[in-house]
């Protein structure tokens, strides 16, 4: 038999649930959201201020995530998504018949449009990066593991073409995902400090590592051409 207690508690319940037709903006929450735990970190994000920015009750993000937590993961898993879509598309482009460097150049700049499309991504990585624990497993798992596994083959074809500066090729794939990142996140200070936006945002993350990966090569361009042989295919 329901006594009052759990009646009333069963209420409370039925009142936490949207109506059919009548939940959240999922879209706009999540945009919402992602903004703002991209600027200021998870800590600082509270569920009533983010329920309060698109008028819904936190009861309603409570029921949809199960937390805020629940929240912050499911702007991840989509983050994930379109991070997978841009390995897979770094991928594709590596395997082109390209000679090195372009190959290189290629396959990077589908993650390097990514991380322009969503300026959100660079700041939420770097933040979390400081703060070891689930959140950041999660996107190491979600953001770092695939563009490893997509950008270890070009660092190897880097080597094989005569950059030997590189080092541990891990913490070289790492250096170059942070090359990446910082652009992004530092784009707004840098326009600052130019009076005005870079005209090609792409170019300016891309250039800094194609120096990177061809360190050797560009220094022994002079001495290549003059002995007639091309640093892109030197001789076997």
């Amino acid at each position: 038999m329901m006594t009052k207690q759990d009646d009333g508690a069963v209420a409370r319940r039925e009142r936490a649930r949207p109506k059919k037709g009548q939940g959240p903006d999922l879209d706009r929450l999540e945009r919402s959201a992602l903004a703002a735990f991209s600027r200021r970190g998870f800590a600082a994000v509270g569920l009533r201020e983010l329920a309060a920015s698109i008028g819904i009750a936190p009861t309603l993000i409570l029921y949809r995530y199960g937390s805020k937590l629940g929240l912050w993961k499911a702007l991840v898993d989509e983050l994930g998504l379109r991070v997978d879509q841009a390995c897979a598309a770094m991928d594709s482009a590596f395997a082109a018949a390209q000679p090195f460097p372009d190959r290189a150049s290629a396959a990077l700049r589908p993650f390097v449009r990514l991380t322009i499309e969503i300026p959100e991504l660079a700041p939420l990585f770097i933040g979390e990066m400081s703060e070891p624990g689930e959140r950041q497993d999660y996107l190491l798992d979600k953001v770092w593991s695939p563009f490893l596994a997509s950008l270890l083959p070009i660092i190897h074809d880097a080597e094989r073409f005569g950059n030997s500066d590189l080092g541990v090729p891990k913490f070289a794939a790492f250096s170059i995902l942070s090359m990446i990142f910082a652009a992004q996140y530092m784009a707004p200070v840098i326009d600052l400090a130019a009076d005005a936006p870079q005209h090609d945002p792409l170019a300016r993350v891309l250039r800094p590592i194609e120096r990177l990966l061809t360190l050797d090569l560009a220094q022994d361009r002079d001495c290549d051409l003059s002995s007639g042989r091309s640093p892109l295919n030197p001789a076997p």
